[in-house]
């Protein structure tokens, strides 16, 4: 049912479809910014009312075993989809309704951003630090404000003087660069003759109009009347913008954080507001604002580029083929839930529990890629720990970002170890890229999940419902239990079914079960892989998905080799991106690794843990290729320095390096 802060869950909960107004709530709405009117279940099955209108899903509320949809309209189509795997279902309504947009490699790196840079030297000094620092980073993007006026997407000269020197030397340091943008403009009257206004006044039948033709007065982000909003339903009002927004994508910008676009809710404190779009629809019908909204940007950016991005907060059903991935909003700094109060009687939209709820809720609506602010927004800067435990969960997500309230939630406003845990996660959110890679295209072509709540991966393993809101599957192979607790170093896991080795260490666990304390220390997060999967990797050092011209950054195309991290227990393969190949056999005679090299990737190095293999039972003491034995060196590390196929093999754990067209048995 779209994004959903509360619980992964929604029996017991009715549910609306649309944004409105609810002054009890720290945001005054009810946080609807995503609604989907779909009711996926764990027993296989999916319902999807086909309609744009206002209405809810009691979701066996009023009787515990009936779930009731209530529409306003008087006629509507609705959807069954059937399968025996959940996530099939999930697959069918996303098929449906439009598959995703191809999601560019370089957004599967880390992003870095500030609510507010004071000029172009800031930017310069933080993307300097970054690299500097080796964080990880391959986007940056400047938030409001940066435009002369409100929106003429004009860099203001009096912060940004020479905007495409700054583009020049971001894309030279390996950055891709994105702008804030929302769809208004200030209205005549309201303040200064400036360029926006002008906009205003020679492009009226470009904005949203009420019932008696008035133009509509939406508010904007400062809180305040007074902007004319776009009608993006119109080609004069889809045109215009894009022709805008080509501002800035033909000095370089790669795509555009895009807020609000909620503001056509059915009602405004019980009141209809009256507003009527060029195509028709009204603030009663025209959920799909935001899709036209997000379709005039892709058309600035698809016009000069194949790679443009869009980060958006408001979509509906079918949104994910028009905006590449969904942030939530201004969620807490902090570990709160949704709906705890504040103290004052004001309920909290929640912290990282809300973000790691969303993530799965909005993967199960058809939208594959989720990026929350890491360390949230509301209320200034995080500690030290909730920065941290969230970067733990958005390492192991599809969008990790680091921005939000207050003036920086760069690393280096902490401490050096603040700086140094950070660094590893982004580090391994990067080296997860090739993996992330898989699962994107898996819901580009299929509509699959990327993030995959529990009941829906295994539904048959009951005790994993009671766990869906803080644990979760990232694709088929990584189990993630992120730490939403303050001050704890440790929780209780739930296994579900299979054999589930930690990448942190030894542990092995047999599911499904139950462990009640599996330790965690700040930046230490509690991840599994499945026992029988094969990961794909970058290596461990890549600071950026694209290439750098100056500086210190190091590239993937500096680095060759690639990784693999596995746990043979049967077949498994992988694959990369430029079509490289590794493939492990778990047979009689030992386990036997392959590897294709490609264009980039011409040499690999695989961690195997060989505890759970199947075959060959006996000790496995050296390693052949073509009949010859393959030499054995010290330790890793003279591993990862040859330049040829070797490797270390330390008990039951290897790491093998395989250099071109391989074939090796560890016998």
């Amino acid at each position: 049912m779209g994004e959903r802060f509360s619980h992964v869950s929604a029996r017991g909960a009715i549910v609306p479809m649309q944004l409105v107004v609810d002054a009890k709530f720290e945001s005054a709405t009810n946080d609807a910014h995503v609604p989907v009117p779909l009711l996926v279940s764990s027993k296989g099955y999916g319902v999807f009312f086909e309609s744009r209108e206002s209405g809810a899903f009691d979701v066996a509320k009023t009787d515990p075993k009936t779930v009731t949809v209530t529409f306003e309209g008087k006629a509507a189509s609705v959807w069954f989809f059937f399968a025996r795997d959940p996530l099939h279902v999930v697959e069918l309504y996303t098929q449906h309704v439009g598959l995703p947009r191809a999601l560019p490699r370089w957004a599967l790196g880390p992003f870095y951003w500030r609510n507010k840079f004071e000029g172009q030297q800031q930017v310069i000094d933080d993307a300097s630090m970054l690299r500097n620092l080796h964080i990880p980073t391959t986007t940056i993007w400047i938030d409001n404000p940066w435009q002369t006026a409100w929106n003429t997407f004009v860099p203001d000269p009096a912060m940004y003087p020479d905007p495409p020197a700054l583009a020049g030397f971001l894309t030279a340091l390996g950055y891709r660069f994105m702008f804030w943008s929302e769809p208004y403009l200030e209205k005549p009257g309201t303040g200064p003759d400036d360029e926006a206004r002008q906009l205003y006044a020679a492009h009226e039948d470009a904005l949203v109009r009420l019932k008696d033709d008035s133009i509509f007065q939406a508010l904007g982000s400062d809180n305040s009347l007074g902007f004319g909003m776009i009608d993006f339903t119109t080609s004069v009002g889809r045109d215009f913008w894009a022709s805008m927004a080509s501002r800035d994508v033909s000095f370089g910008a790669a795509g555009f954080k895009l807020d609000y676009g909620e503001d056509v809710v059915p009602a405004f404190f019980n009141a209809r507001i009256g507003i009527k779009f060029a195509d028709g629809e009204t603030d009663r019908t025209a959920r799909n604002y935001p899709l036209h909204y997000h379709a005039a940007y892709h058309q600035a950016l698809d016009a000069a580029r194949t790679d443009g991005f869009l980060l958006v907060r408001a979509s509906s059903w079918g949104g994910a083929s028009y905006a590449d991935a969904i942030w939530p909003g201004d969620l807490d700094n902090d570990f709160s839930k949704y709906g705890d109060d504040d103290g004052s009687g004001t309920l909290l939209v929640g912290g990282l529990p809300s973000a790691v709820i969303a993530s799965q809720t909005l993967a199960a609506s058809g939208f594959p890629s989720f990026g929350s602010d890491t360390g949230g927004f509301r209320h200034g800067l995080p500690t030290k720990e909730a920065l941290l435990r969230w970067a733990e969960h958005t390492a192991f997500s599809v969008i990790m970002q680091n921005g939000g309230g207050g003036d920086t939630h760069a690393p280096w406003a902490y401490d050096d170890e603040t700086v140094s845990l950070y660094r590893n996660l982004a580090a391994t959110h990067t080296q997860l890229e090739p993996y992330l890679s898989t699962l994107a295209r898996a819901a580009e072509t299929l509509g699959t999940p990327t993030i995959r709540a529990l009941p829906l991966a295994f539904p048959g393993d009951v005790a994993g419902f009671d766990v869906a809101d803080d644990e979760y599957m990232l694709g088929p192979d990584l189990l993630v239990a992120p730490i939403i607790t303050p001050g704890a170093v440790s929780r209780s896991v739930h296994f579900p079914p299979g054999t589930w080795a930690r990448l942190q260490g030894t542990d092995l666990r047999n599911g499904p079960s139950d462990a009640q304390s599996i330790d965690a220390p700040l930046g230490t997060p509690i991840v599994y892989g499945r026992v029988g999967a094969l990961v794909p990797m970058l290596a461990a050092d890549v600071d950026t998905l694209v290439s750098a011209t100056a500086g210190s950054a190091i590239t993937i195309d500096q680095r060759p080799t690639a990784e693999a991290r596995g746990w043979p227990s049967g077949d498994a393969s992988a694959s990369f991106d430029d079509g490289a190949k590794v493939s492990v056999h778990d047979g009689q005679d030992g386990v036997a690794v392959s590897f294709a090299p490609n264009a980039l990737f011409t040499a690999i190095v695989c961690t195997l843990d060989l505890r759970s293999r199947q075959g060959k039972k006996d000790a496995l003491t050296h390693v052949v290729s073509n009949g010859n034995e393959l030499p054995a060196l010290a330790n890793e590390a003279a591993v990862r320095a040859s330049s040829g196929s070797a490797y270390f093999l330390d008990g039951d754990s290897i790491v093998l390096r395989l250099a071109g067209l391989t074939t090796a048995t560890i016998e």
